[in-house]
C-alpha cells in the first residue's frame, strides 16, 4: 500500500498540470490499517512466547527444579535449615515447542536468612555447597544469586554473591569469596565498606560501640610495636660514682 501510494505521488508530482492535495484522513486510516495488520502478523509469535502453553511449561519446570533442589540438600540438613527462601525460575527463549533447550535461562536465587557469617568465605562456602547439590541432582541452573537476610541492626553485616554455573566450576570457597559483595549497616543505613560504617558511628556517638567491629577497628588504629632485633647486644648503663663507692665499701 505504501509503495503504490508513493508511485502515485511520483507520477502526479511530475505533472505540472495536476495540483496535488493530500487526503490526511485517508493517510491516517491507512496507517491504522497497517498497524492492525502488523499486529495480527506478530500475534502467532507472541502467542508462542507468552501464551498459556509456554507459561504453563515454565511454571512446571520451576516447581520441579525448586523441589528437586530442596530435596537434593536432604543430605545436608544444617545447610538446608539456613535457607529461608529458595526459588528456581525458568524462561523459555525459543519458538516452536516447550522443551528446555540450551538457549533457555534457568535462574536460582537463595536467601540465607537470619544466619550470621563471620567472613565472606563462610558465606561463599554455603553458596558453593548449594551449587554442588544442584549439579549433583542434574538441575540445569545457569545463573545463581545468593544473599543474606539481615535485620539491618547496628551490628549487622550482609553478603551477596552472583555467579554463573560455569564460573563456579572447580573454584574453592576461598576463591569464590573474592566475588562476594559485603554491606554494613548502621541505624538502618547501608555502607559499602567497614570504614564508612565506622565513620558514621563515630560521627554519631564519638566512639565505636563494643561490638564485633571493635576488635577490627582497634587493630586498624593500634600503633605499631617496636621491633626487637635479637642480634643486637643489650644496652647497659655504666654505674655512677656513688654506686661504685658503695660496692667498694661492702667489699671491705
Amino acid at each position: 500500500m505504501l509503495i503504490l501510494l508513493g508511485i502515485e505521488v511520483l507520477i502526479y508530482g511530475t505533472n505540472s498540470k495536476v495540483q496535488m492535495k493530500f487526503d490526511w484522513l485517508a493517510i491516517v486510516g491507512s496507517a491504522v490499517t497497517l498497524c492492525i495488520v502488523g499486529a495480527a502478523t506478530l500475534a502467532p509469535y507472541v502467542w508462542q512466547y507468552m501464551g498459556p502453553a509456554n507459561a504453563a511449561a515454565e511454571n512446571a519446570y520451576e516447581h520441579r527444579f525448586t523441589d528437586g533442589l530442596y530435596n537434593a540438600m536432604n543430605d545436608d540438613p544444617a545447610l538446608k535449615s539456613r535457607i529461608s527462601n529458595l526459588y528456581v525460575s525458568v524462561s523459555l527463549n525459543h519458538y516452536g515447542d516447550t522443551t528446555l533447550q540450551d538457549g533457555d535461562n534457568v535462574y536460582a536465587e537463595a536467601c540465607l536468612g537470619n544466619t550470621y557469617y563471620a567472613t565472606a568465605e563462610d558465606f561463599a562456602a554455603d553458596c558453593l555447597r548449594i551449587y554442588q547439590a544442584a549439579k549433583k541432582a542434574d538441575i540445569p541452573v545457569r545463573n545463581y544469586s545468593f544473599y543474606t537476610d539481615t535485620d539491618r541492626s547496628n551490628t549487622a553485616r550482609g553478603y551477596r554473591l552472583d555467579f554463573l554455573a560455569s564460573q563456579a566450576e572447580a573454584l574453592t570457597a576461598a576463591e569464590l569469596a573474592n566475588q562476594v559483595d559485603e554491606t554494613y549497616y548502621y541505624n538502618g543505613d547501608i555502607y559499602g565498606t567497614l570504614e564508612e560504617r565506622l565513620d558514621a558511628e563515630r560521627a554519631d556517638t564519638g566512639e565505636i560501640a563494643s561490638d564485633e567491629y571493635a576488635p577490627e577497628a582497634a587493630q586498624e588504629s593500634a600503633p605499631a610495636a617496636e621491633e626487637i632485633f635479637p642480634d643486637e647486644e643489650p644496652i647497659t648503663e655504666e654505674p655512677t660514682e656513688d654506686i661504685a663507692a658503695s660496692e667498694l665499701t661492702r667489699n671491705g
